[in-house]
């Protein structure tokens, strides 16, 4: 199975006041400006950092890509680690969610056909 963090979504009550800040910092680019996400390119290739009201003020997700979600939930269920789903996420991933020992919340998620090509290729 391959994995690898591909995003970093803050949870804000005001995502257009994060697009501000964050777009007058040297080097911040956008790639998504909806009502309620606001990604940003993140400096490194094919990492995200969201700002979005898909999460509570204040929660933090990370979420990782990966190309066989049965072996991500057989390698959680084999550790003892409870997690949701599998569901239909957005861009047509399969996605399953748990919290990490911090308590932060972690998404995997794998592209499927409805994906768009981009998404397929991350990994």
């Amino acid at each position: 199975m391959k994995i690898k963090l591909h995003e970093v979504e803050l949870g804000v009550s005001n995502p257009n006041a994060s697009k501000d800040f964050y777009r007058s910092l040297p080097g911040m680019s956008m790639s998504v400006d909806q009502p309620a996400l606001k990604v940003f390119h993140s400096g490194i290739p094919q990492l995200d950092l969201n700002f979005s009201t898909h999460l509570a003020q204040g929660e933090v997700m990370l979420s990782f890509i990966c190309d066989d979600l049965e072996s991500a939930m057989e390698l959680l269920s084999n550790k003892n680690i409870s997690y949701e789903g599998p569901v239909t996420s957005h861009l047509g991933m399969r996605s399953i969610s748990f919290r990490d020992p911090g308590g932060y919340k972690v998404k995997i998620n794998q592209a499927s056909t409805d994906s768009p090509a981009w998404l397929k290729d991350l990994l």
